[in-house]
């Protein structure tokens, strides 16, 4: 069970690198936080962040930690927009029928087509963003 933020931080990036390979995508086209990414004509960015934690329970400590799951997938501008669609329903979908992970409970994702990448405009970007929860007993 997860409950540290490193421990959710992999089992989340664990989980999500099986799907982007269950999708058809290669391993070495998904990159991690900060890592820099070799663009090649379709590659994915997965970033996790941290929110707020709370008290869940009232008496000993149950704390309930929040973030967001951001995967940008990034596709050649010019070569149109299905495959980056048909990756992001497969992985909407596969948020969506695992629910939770290792304790990290994963909220109903969302897909969005962000335009061109204003940092590369040689890349069409499409984003997933998921909300997840973890318990921490202390």
């Amino acid at each position: 069970m997860s409950d540290t933020f490193t421990e959710a931080r992999f089992d989340l990036s664990s989980f999500m690198k099986a799907e982007w390979i269950t999708a058809g995508q290669s391993a070495a086209n998904l990159f991690y936080e900060n890592n820099a990414a070799n663009k090649t004509t379709l590659y994915g960015k997965l970033t996790v962040r941290f929110g707020d934690r709370d008290r869940a329970a009232l008496g000993k400590g149950l704390f309930r930690s929040t973030g967001v799951m951001f995967l940008q997938m990034f596709v050649k501008e010019d070569t149109g927009t299905q495959q980056v669609d048909l990756l992001g329903e497969a992985l909407v979908a596969a948020i969506e029928n695992q629910g939770s992970v290792n304790g990290v409970r994963m909220r109903a994702a969302s897909y969005r087509q962000i335009g061109l990448d204003p940092e590369d405009q040689a890349y069409f970007q499409a984003q997933i963003r998921a909300n997840f929860e973890f318990d921490v007993i202390r």
